[in-house]
C-alpha cells in the first residue's frame, strides 16, 4: 500500500469469488471449491479496508476462480443472469495456446448476445 500512490495505482484485482454462487453454476474439485473461497475471503477482507483508505477502486465480486480451467459458453450463460449489482471481473487465468475454449466461451454469439440484452436492460 505504501507505493500506491508514488506509482499511481488506482485499480487492483481484487480475487474474491463468491462459493454459493459458483456451487450452483459448476460442477466437480469439490474440496479446491470449499477451501480456496475461505481462504480468499480471508485475504480479501483483510484488504478491504486499506484499499478503501487508499482510494484503490476494485471489484465486488470475481468469477471464475473456482472453475479451474471450465471458464466456457456454458459457464457463462449460467453466470450473465447470476451477476450482483456493481462491478464483477471474470477470472480467466489460463495461457489461451492450452485453453482456446475459455476465450472462444465469451466470445459466442449466444453470450454476446445475453451481454447485449443485458446491458440495455
Amino acid at each position: 500500500m505504501e507505493g500506491a500512490e508514488k506509482f499511481g495505482i488506482r485499480r487492483m484485482r481484487f480475487t474474491r469469488d463468491c462459493f454459493a454462487r459458483s456451487r450452483r453454476m459448476a460442477h466437480g474439485r469439490w474440496f479446491y471449491r470449499a477451501r480456496t473461497p475461505l481462504i480468499y475471503e480471508w485475504l480479501s477482507s483483510r484488504a478491504c479496508k486499506p484499499l478503501r483508505q487508499h482510494g484503490i477502486r476494485h471489484a465486488q465480486i470475481s468469477f471464475g476462480l473456482l472453475q479451474n480451467a471450465r471458464v466456457d459458453e456454458e459457464y457463462i450463460l449460467k453466470l450473465l443472469p447470476e451477476l450482483p449489482a456493481g462491478d464483477s471481473e471474470l477470472t480467466r487465468i489460463r495461457p489461451l495456446d492450452e485453453f482456446k475454449h475459455e476465450f472462444d466461451g465469451s466470445s459466442v454469439p449466444r453470450v454476446k448476445e445475453l451481454v447485449k440484452n443485458s446491458a440495455s436492460n
